[in-house]
């Protein structure tokens, strides 16, 4: 009589990928799913990881799993390197200047700073009084006199975009005109 051993002392290999893939910072703004694949040429798979699903903001969020083979034969895989922020950033607008009675008496600078605690800012976006929508690079001069409208907004490396914030302010830089009469009327003589 025969007999026939099979001996495989081959872990198992196991793949993954993470769902949804990174945007092209590194970053995503929603739970990451990672699915495994697992082979085993020899003697099959007894069991494959179930998906992990990560949801907590994090920088190079990492989880580990065990997949094992028919023959006992196991491997730990490490999954590393995933970012996850679904905070949205925070913009705020200044005004330079003191104003008094609700309205600045000489030309302005208006400044916005944006944060972001997990991912970091990309980009600041505002338009002045209703014009088009520029990248915040500096602040933003104004010198016209009247009632000023500043709307921005902060985008960051994750895809998050906070809502619309808005700012208004009022220039007035003529001083004021005074007239006057005089009453009575000078006599004449």
């Amino acid at each position: 009589a025969s007999v026939t051993v099979n001996i495989d002392t081959t872990v198992p290999v196991v793949a993954y990928e993470h769902i949804p893939a990174a945007n092209p910072a590194g970053w995503n703004n929603s739970d990451v799913t990672v699915k495994f694949t697992c082979a085993d040429p020899l003697s099959g798979m007894a069991s494959c990881p179930a998906d992990i699903i990560l949801s907590s903001n994090g920088v190079n969020i990492s989880a580990a799993a065990t997949a094992y083979d028919l023959a006992g034969n196991s491997v730990e895989t490490t999954v590393s390197g995933i970012n996850i922020d679904r905070a949205l950033p925070v913009s705020t607008a200044s005004v330079s200047g003191t104003p008094e009675n609700g309205y600045y008496g000489s030309p302005v600078a208006v400044t916005i700073l944006s944060t972001d605690t997990v991912s970091g800012v990309a980009k600041t976006f505002y338009s002045l009084d209703g014009g088009d929508i520029a990248e915040y690079q500096s602040p933003v001069e104004v010198s016209a006199e009247g009632h000023h409208t500043v709307r921005h907004y902060a985008l960051d490396k994750a895809g998050n975009q906070e809502a619309e914030q808005t700012l208004e302010f009022n220039i007035d830089v003529t001083a004021p005109v005074v007239s006057y009469t005089i009453i009575p009327p000078a006599c004449r003589t």
